[in-house]
């Protein structure tokens, strides 16, 4: 019989997300309110390190050989460092990338896929930007939908999925798939509606089918001062779970 381990984070806050290393078997919980990552080892269930960064860690990507890729969302920066010894090796920009959120990589091509969301004191849009994992240069950008956060690579088939909370509508949620035809060329294959809200995902490799969850019921967000035109909010105890495969 297994059993859950509660593994005390002295002073982090936050925890958005959380990824796993497999040349090292260490786990990298991502706690973005305090700027930094919690790294586990695995077997033993026990903190040995720190990482902080110069703004909040969104999505993360290990390349297998070592290196782990993060996006700071508040800097519209893409930082890389090592999963061993915890050492930031490069910080790039990641312009036109406004808030980089959800992140999926080739490790086979070394490109990096960035989900974006716009930011209200910029004039970026929602956007796929391609990074090339070497040197951090922004090989190509191509439209989402509103308020993404959360992207995947299929390596068997080139396709890149980016999900998104709003369509556009306000009413639907949007999963646009994209193709890698080469390294340094993208095509767009689809875009998917979907439920509002579904703006996370996992991709099953052996079906090549992707899953997003949400809620099947929304009601209307509260006004505030800040913001007169709110997203919906989920109704409780309506979660569903969606399927996308060809």
């Amino acid at each position: 019989m297994m059993t859950g381990k509660i593994i005390p984070e002295a002073g982090a806050k936050g925890n958005d997300s959380e990824e796993y290393d497999p040349v090292t078997k260490r786990v990298f919980a991502y706690t973005a309110q305090t700027s930094n990552v919690q790294v586990i080892d695995a077997a033993s269930a026990k903190i040995v390190g720190t990482v902080t960064f110069p703004g909040r860690p969104e999505g993360s990507v290990p390349d297998g050989k070592g290196s782990m890729f993060v996006q700071i969302a508040d800097k519209s920066e893409m930082q890389e460092f090592d999963t061993k010894t915890l050492a930031i090796k490069n910080t790039w920009p990641s312009a036109p990338c406004g808030r980089g959120v959800g992140l999926a990589m080739d490790k086979a091509h070394r490109r990096l896929f960035l989900g974006c969301r716009a930011t209200p004191t910029s004039d970026n849009k929602d956007l796929m930007v391609v990074m090339n994992a070497d040197n951090g240069k922004v090989i190509t950008s191509m439209p989402i939908g509103a308020a993404t956060d959360g992207a995947a690579y299929d390596p068997a088939t080139g396709d890149i999925f980016i999900s998104s909370r709003d369509g556009g509508d306000g009413k639907t949620g949007l999963t646009n798939v994209f193709h890698e035809d080469s390294p340094d060329k993208y095509s767009k294959v689809a875009d998917i509606q979907t439920l509002y809200g579904a703006r996370t995902l996992a991709l099953d490799p052996k079906t090549h089918h992707v899953f997003l969850v949400t809620t099947a019921q929304n009601e209307p967000g509260q006004p505030t001062p800040q913001n007169q035109n709110p997203p919906l909010r989920p109704v409780q105890n309506t979660f569903t779970l969606v399927e996308i495969g060809k």
